[in-house]
């Protein structure tokens, strides 16, 4: 069941003025890739949002690359999850027809917390946490092969 209750979900501003470049700093929705490990989680009735500076390029041909630094995350309960950081990095490559490559790389940094990240919970106790997937190949069709990596210290 959602809660009852109503937010803020996004306020920002985009920044266009360098060349195939958007800043964006504010509260907002982000989704990466298929939206398993970031998303806004939008078939609820509240989605999920960030407050983040986030910044995207598309100057070379067939790539997009992506950055974040998250440090709240605005649940669909209604909850405020203080980050100590978490920062996105997301490059896709979609110059192979009906292929697209992702490689992405996030880094959550929290000290004895237990996060909840999309629909992963994640517990920490003074460490960093690296949550990579080295590549992601997906077609048109919906089949997609993946390589993830965890790295704890």
């Amino acid at each position: 069941m959602d809660p009852n209750g109503s937010r803020v979900h996004q306020a920002y501003l985009d920044f266009t003025g360098i060349p195939d470049t958007t800043v964006r700093p504010g509260r907002q929705e982000i989704i990466l890739d298929d939206a398993r490990l970031i998303g806004n989680v939008n078939w609820r009735q509240n989605g999920q949002s960030f407050d983040a500076v986030s910044i995207t390029n598309e100057s070379v041909p067939d790539v997009t690359l992506f950055g974040s630094y998250i440090n709240q995350v605005n649940t669909i309960t209604l909850d405020d999850l203080d980050l100590d950081s978490l920062i996105l990095l997301n490059s896709r490559y979609t110059g192979i027809k009906d292929q697209s490559i992702t490689a992405f790389c996030y880094l959550l940094d929290t000290e004895d917390d237990t996060v909840r990240l999309g629909h992963q919970i994640v517990q920490h106790t003074k460490k960093k946490r690296i949550i990579t997937k080295a590549r992601k190949i997906e077609n048109t069709k919906g089949k997609s092969l993946d390589g993830l990596m965890n790295i704890e210290h």
